[in-house]
């Protein structure tokens, strides 16, 4: 799936997410959410910069994730004034990663909605990422009844997935031309 997805013709990874983009700013789910944790993209993802824009212009209050110690948690973004740019290093996996140590670190409970990267998802709401866990480990600290969206094209969508009792699933898959309602 990394190589699927290194395959793709820039042009086609841009035009497919800004698709996946319109979805998801369509769902219900996003336009109520209020504090949102939201992924900064590797280049072969789908992107999220002009999603957290338009976001950020919408009043939401937004989270990046960050890993430290082998735990992820979010970074507040929405407050970080316009005059002081958020200075991006790499994490684990080449992840980008927020450098800056005085942004505020999210308190799980605000958190309302969580938009998700992975390498593949299935119908159930599946997900195979890096094969660390971070997201697994961040989600089983958050409310339970927050909702999970994965963010994918269209060829990372498998019918089945293996999945372990420690694997959260996504509620929601948003491709470039359909909206999964996942029945985990």
């Amino acid at each position: 799936m990394i190589r699927l997805r290194s395959l793709q013709a820039e042009k086609d990874r841009i035009r497919n997410s800004r698709a996946i983009q319109g979805k998801l700013l369509e769902l219900k789910e996003v336009e109520r959410a209020e504090h949102i944790l939201v992924y900064l993209s590797l280049p072969s993802e789908v992107q999220t910069g002009e999603l957290i824009e338009k976001m950020r212009g919408a009043g939401k209050t937004l989270y990046i994730p960050l890993v430290e110690d082998k735990i992820l948690s979010g970074i507040e973004i929405s407050r970080l004034p316009a005059s002081r740019e958020l200075k991006i290093g790499k994490g684990p996996h080449g992840i980008p990663k927020p450098l800056p140590k005085d942004l505020q670190l999210a308190n799980p409970e605000a958190v309302d909605l969580v938009l998700m990267p992975g390498l593949a998802f299935d119908l159930k709401g599946g997900r195979i990422g890096f094969g660390s866990g971070y997201y697994d480990r961040l989600l089983e600290k958050l409310r339970s009844h927050i909702k999970r969206v994965g963010m994918a094209f269209d060829f990372q969508i498998a019918c089945s997935l293996p999945q372990d009792d420690n694997d959260v699933p996504v509620d929601i898959l948003v491709t470039e031309s359909r909206t999964i309602r996942c029945n985990s």
